[in-house]
């Protein structure tokens, strides 16, 4: 899936409540971005954090062009994500 900005917002919207939401962040265990355009990575940060503070939360793989990989490893220092380029 690509995480545009609001991503996090539209699983409210579409799954309705926080406890399926966080079930959902739980079962999602990659997230593959397509290319380096902001309506395909800019939601990443609010996910991952979201996912990590959840009781039971396993690794998250990111595959990524190299660009979005730089900007993430930049931003990003959780022990939960590894990142993969695509």
């Amino acid at each position: 899936m690509d995480c545009a900005e609001g991503t996090y917002g539209q699983l409210f919207d579409h799954l309705g409540t926080k406890e399926k939401v966080d079930e959902a962040l739980l079962k999602t265990r990659v997230i593959f971005i397509s290319h380096f355009h902001a309506d395909h990575h800019l939601g990443l940060l609010k996910i991952i954090n979201a996912r990590e503070h959840l009781p039971g939360a396993e690794k998250l793989y990111l595959v990524l062009p190299e660009p979005i990989m730089t900007w993430m490893k930049f931003h990003c220092q959780s022990d939960l994500v590894e990142m993969i380029s695509s």
